[in-house]
């Protein structure tokens, strides 16, 4: 596998150094990037290939990290994001900054100062609130998920330089039990703090949880392993059988929490804590709680190189220029990553089709249809005007009348409402022949059949056309001297 002096962009974080390692992962520092120029770091983890590519596997981490992200308390390391892409498995947490309880016990057994009983009641009690919230965690619908961990270990307990200790790594454990028994037919694990039961195949539940924390808080009380062996079967072994030491006997001294880690320790699940808050109240009785802030001096002082690199690598990574999405870039100071395939391209943006904004080819053909439809209404109405003029000039004495479309019940003329539509060359000579016909009737009581002119089909666009001769039935009568109104005999039919 090629080596790479710089981070990779997967999705939408940058993968940086390593800053942990693991049988199951690699562990890098990573920054999310954000719109507008945010940024958090984040701790990246980076499964090794044979679980990356097992289908079963990346499924059940899927849908165990679903459930797990809903945990919400200061105790738990929270699941941010899980990425399944291109042969790589990446489990996005959030950073601590902070070292593994395991880390710090190797420093405890190398000095030869075991840890403080109180120092260690803080950090068990902080942990078992992080399964009581746990066990308590439903989901949306309210029903409960009793989540438990399974992999409970001084590498999963992570204290932090404020002081405060976290669990990590809900739901990795259920996830490889899954692979593990369905495809080889045994268990997975770390062994020395499995329950005896989990050894037995029987299912895991809040008394195995408690069990492997009693395990932890054992070997932070004595700084030492409880069960050591040549192999895993050695160990399995101890589990169900070896006698257990009490703290006490082992310190050659007192120890308040006696009690409680044997209590926690019973092979009989019974006789056990029935749950993580009920062994913590048990701890809160029983002992004295350090502060965060003895525990977080305690941190400083067994892992302060660590810490120190640590801190300068999150300086470099925080004060980086963003990365582009597959590029490699030199970062002073990181340790070398293993390189990762690059992301896949991004196709780009496609828009939902639109019309195309009018060209001046378009917009000179939209004003000149305009003009010559002011040119057809002017048209007409010229008609009209001239049409009214020439009566006038050869019947001085005609008045205007507007007569009504269905005919009056007297001779009377009568006034209607005159439409504001613009009327066609074609309705103002029907609406002249039905004038016609309206008087004639009146006048000789006959009801004259007339015929409105053929209205030729409607076209689509208007063109001007040269103007129309004079209708002579506009109007279709004239009025004589004595000022009696008569009809044009051509333009009235029937008579």
């Amino acid at each position: 596998m090629s080596v790479e002096t710089g981070p990779r962009v997967i999705g939408r974080y940058e993968v940086h150094g390593v800053i942990a390692s693991g049988g199951m992962a690699l562990v890098h520092m990573g920054r999310l990037q954000g719109a507008q120029g945010f940024s958090k770091p984040v701790a990246v983890k980076r499964l090794h290939a044979q679980y990356a590519n097992d289908p079963e596997f990346v499924a059940a981490l899927l849908e165990e990290a679903r459930l797990s992200e809903r945990i919400r308390h200061p105790n738990v390391v929270p699941t941010l994001d899980v990425i399944a892409e291109h042969g790589e498995l990446l489990l996005v947490m959030e950073y601590v900054h902070g070292e593994t309880l395991a880390k710090l016990l190797r420093a405890c057994a190398e000095r030869g100062a075991p840890c403080p009983p109180a120092i260690a009641a803080a950090i068990a009690h902080g942990i078992l609130l992080g399964l009581d919230a746990a066990y308590r965690t439903s989901d949306a619908h309210g029903t409960p998920l009793h989540v438990v961990h399974r992999d409970i270990s001084p590498q999963n307990v992570l204290v932090g330089a404020d002081g405060s200790a976290r669990l990590l790594d809900f739901g990795i454990a259920k996830a490889v039990g899954s692979m593990s028994t369905t495809r080889e037919g045994h268990i997975r694990g770390k062994v020395p703090y499995m329950a005896p039961e989990q050894l037995q195949f029987q299912p895991a539940t809040h008394q195995t949880d408690v069990y492997a924390l009693s395990v932890v808080l054992w070997e932070t009380l004595c700084a030492q392993r409880l069960f050591r062996g040549g192999s895993d079967l050695e160990v399995w072994g101890q589990v169900l059988a070896s006698a257990i030491r009490r703290p006490s006997e082992v310190l050659g001294e007192p120890v308040p929490l006696d009690d409680v880690v044997m209590r926690g320790l019973s092979r009989d699940p019974e006789q056990r804590y029935a749950t993580a808050l009920e062994m913590a109240q048990d701890i809160e009785r029983s002992a004295r709680l350090a502060s965060p802030t003895d525990v977080a001096n305690w941190v400083a002082t067994l892992a302060a190189e660590p810490l120190a690199a640590r801190g300068a690598m999150l300086r470099a990574v925080e004060t980086a220029p963003t990365i582009a999405s597959g590029r490699a870039v030199q970062l002073g100071g990181p340790v070398p990553v293993a390189s990762l395939p690059s992301p896949p391209a991004v196709p780009a943006y496609t828009s939902a089709p639109t019309r195309e904004a009018p060209g001046r080819g378009g917009v000179a053909l939209g004003i000149a249809l305009g003009f010559l439809l002011v040119l057809g209404a002017a048209g007409v109405g010229v008609q009209r005007w001239k049409a009214r003029d020439a009566a006038k000039a050869t019947q001085p004495n005609a008045s205007a009348v507007v007569l009504p479309e269905s005919p009056p019940a007297t001779g009377s003329a009568a006034s209607t409402a005159v439409s504001a539509e613009p009327r066609t060359p074609s309705a103002v000579v029907s609406a002249s022949a039905a004038a016609s016909a309206t008087t004639t009737a009146t006048a000789t009581g006959k009801r004259p059949r007339w015929h409105a002119p053929k209205a030729s089909p409607a076209s689509p666009v208007v063109t001007a056309t040269a103007p129309a001769r004079p209708d002579p039935c506009d109007p279709p009568f004239y009025v004589d001297e004595a000022g009696r109104k008569h009809f044009k005999p051509q333009c009235v039919e029937g008579q």
